[in-house]
């Protein structure tokens, strides 16, 4: 169970007061074809522009009355900006019935002739000139290009942002320089000097050409937060820190601070509120705290800074301990036999050396599983050869254990083979030497000793790579992957019976086969999605062994996330949380699925790490931690995590 501390202001989470406020600006918009909500891919320019300055100037005139008739009309101000001749109106408590005719020359009233003197005026009579239409001269602060002048529509080289639109609606990070192939300037902090932004959007649906959407969208509270020039709690007023963070010169002494330095549930001030996942936290009434209330808080993303991580790399592996991720192996500037432990809860890593006695050679496309005490490396290849060794690594104790390849029924060296954790043994099967392979083997790390899996026995799935592995509690579910030729069938594979159940492609919504795919286990079903073959996927489908039956994964759901491979899903105990992958391009977005309403969730992008492929993912019981990778700029060693929208429970302190 896991409890937060924060300051009243429960829109903000604790993570991102030691961050630097990011220049960046979430923004969700419609568009409308005619009457027709727009789908498809939209072509979109931005600028950030001044509310405007009307350049026009009504122009004025004063009539004079003799004998109760509008004798003549004065221009006293010819005005700025007409461009045909405005109406002139009378108005008077009594008077009726008079018309007059103005003359423009150059913009400006030069003339105003009586048609019709009329009746009843007094001498307070006024004549009224119609003022001439805007004339808007506006100011660009910001343009995702940087070339909109005075508010001009972008004409730069770089084109506009690609963006898809669905039922109308759309969402982009306007400032993010990290979008595939699109071309973003970073918003200043000091656009937000301007105490009247607006965003102006131009928008090209592929047949009507580049339209400016109107009304212009005034910039509210979020990009002012960029410029806050100080930090006010409980009536002090400080000024802001280079770093961007508060620190206790910030917070007004035992308004705030108490709250955010609490080492525990004892350590909050009388009156402080804690926020808890669970609705009836019988520790939290214990310690005499009352629940008072319950806050949504949106999904969102966390940068992680403290350091130093393990070097940039890709075709690493990393586990979950319950309490730390660990990243190994893989390759970034060379093949790694090093790695580094994560801890969320401290925001500190903790270097794996290659120095350790036993650490196994430098390796990459080898497996991981974690036992509950001890990550198991095994195979993988060197770039020159294929291994069949390994070592198990204890966080605790920080040493290494030998699983050397000279072990009776080790294996054949291989590696893109899977591995899977069954609470007493590592099974590993499948992969690549020279061929590839539908064998494997059973470790025990107890007994330090293996038992073969051979492809002898009924029903052994076909040699394979590229495939997924899945551990139900009782059995190894593979299912997918690649043998000179795409695959959709697998089977199931009982270590205690040292059997196989077939996994035929004949099933009814068997989906079509591939590779590079991701599989999770929820607890009663494989959820296979995306991977690639002749093209890239984005659906999937749900296998429940017990039934031994397939339920289809359409591509047509709503928020359903862009094809891709190379991604990586977790299993959050409700929810599979596809993210990133490649699909013509690097990504860095994915979705939430529900298997029980079969329904997606978008991933939200502000804030989130830059597109990648070929990374990891860890779930923690509470977040998703996304490390390394590919980049279209190389590889990558920043550490993100992901927390889905929930439901908070506000407990106060009396």
């Amino acid at each position: 169970m896991k409890t937060l501390l924060c300051i009243l202001t429960l829109a903000v989470l604790a993570p991102a007061l030691h961050a630097q406020v990011p220049q960046l600006i979430n923004y969700q918009g419609r568009v409308v074809v005619g009457t027709t909500n727009f789908n498809g891919t939209g072509q979109f320019k931005f600028a950030l522009v001044s509310n405007g300055t009307n350049t026009a100037v009504p122009a004025t005139a004063t009539a004079t009355v003799v004998n109760g008739l509008v004798d003549s009309v004065t221009v006293t101000n010819g005005g700025a900006g007409y461009t045909s001749a405005p109406a002139v109106t009378f108005g008077d408590m009594g008077g009726s019935g008079a018309t007059a005719t103005a003359s423009v020359s150059g913009g400006a009233v030069t003339q105003i002739t009586v048609n019709n003197a009329g009746s009843g005026y007094t001498q307070f009579a006024s004549a009224m000139i119609a003022p001439p239409p805007a004339n808007m001269s506006f100011t660009t602060y910001w343009s995702h290009d940087g070339t909109s002048v005075n508010g001009s529509e972008p004409f730069g080289a770089g084109g506009p942002v690609s963006l898809p639109v669905t039922n109308g609606l759309y969402s982009v990070l306007l400032g993010d320089t990290t979008l595939p192939q699109q071309y973003m300037t970073p918003i200043p902090a000091s656009v937000f000097n301007n105490s009247d932004v607006r965003l102006r959007v131009w928008f090209n649906d592929g047949v009507n050409g580049s339209q400016l959407l109107t009304p212009d969208q005034r910039i509210a509270a979020v990009g002012y937060a960029m410029v806050a020039d100080g930090v006010k709690v409980g009536g002090i007023t400080s000024g802001m820190i280079a770093s961007g963070a508060v620190g206790t010169s910030q917070l007004a002494t035992g308004v705030a601070a108490a709250n955010l330095s609490a080492s525990g549930q004892s350590g909050v001030a009388s009156g402080g509120i804690v926020l808890s996942a669970t609705e009836d936290n019988t520790a939290l009434q214990n310690a005499g705290y009352v629940k008072i209330g319950a806050t949504a808080i949106s999904d969102g993303w966390q940068q992680h800074a403290s350091g130093p991580p393990p070097a940039a790399r890709y075709l690493h592996t990393t586990v979950w301990t319950g309490s730390e991720m660990i990243v190994w192996g893989g390759i970034g500037n060379s093949f790694s036999n090093d790695g580094g432990r994560y801890n969320p809860a401290a925001n500190s890593w903790t270097a794996v050396p290659n120095s350790l006695l036993n650490t196994p050679a430098a390796r990459y496309y080898h497996t991981a599983v974690w036992t509950g005490s001890e990550m198991i490396v095994w195979g993988g290849s060197n770039g020159g050869s294929y291994l069949n060794d390994g070592g198990r690594y204890n966080p605790a104790l920080n040493s290494w254990a030998a699983i050397p390849d000279s072990l009776l029924n080790t294996p054949a060296a291989r590696s893109k083979h899977t591995a899977v954790w069954t609470g007493s043994e590592m099974i590993v099967w499948a992969g690549k030497n020279a061929g590839n392979l539908n064998d494997g083997g059973r470790y025990n790390p107890t007994l330090n000793s293996w038992t073969g899996v051979p492809n002898s026995l009924p029903n052994t799935p076909g040699a394979r790579i590229d495939h997924t592995a899945v551990w139900t509690g009782s059995e190894m579910i593979v299912w997918g992957g690649n043998n000179a030729g795409f695959l959709d069938d697998g089977g199931r594979y009982n270590p205690a019976a040292n059997s196989w159940a077939a996994i035929t492609n004949s099933l009814l919504n068997t989906p079509a086969a591939r590779y590079s795919h991701t599989a999770v286990w929820t607890g009663s079903e494989m959820i296979v999605w995306g991977g690639n073959a002749s093209s890239y996927f984005n659906d999937g489908g749900r296998y429940n062994p017990a039934a031994n039956s397939w339920t289809g994964i359409s591509n047509s759901l709503l928020n359903t996330p862009t094809e891709r491979f190379l991604h990586t899903a977790v299993w959050t105990g409700s929810e599979m949380i596809v993210w990133g992958g490649f699909g013509g391009n690097y990504l860095r977005d994915g979705g939430r699925y529900n298997p029980a309403a079969n329904s997606w969730t978008a991933v939200a992008t502000i804030g989130g790490p830059v597109a990648r492929a070929y990374h990891t993912a860890v779930w923690t019981g509470s977040e998703m931690i996304v490390w390394g990778g590919e980049s279209i700029n190389g590889y990558l060693n920043d550490t993100c995590s992901y927390t889905p929208g929930r439901l908070m429970f506000l407990y106060q302190r009396p």
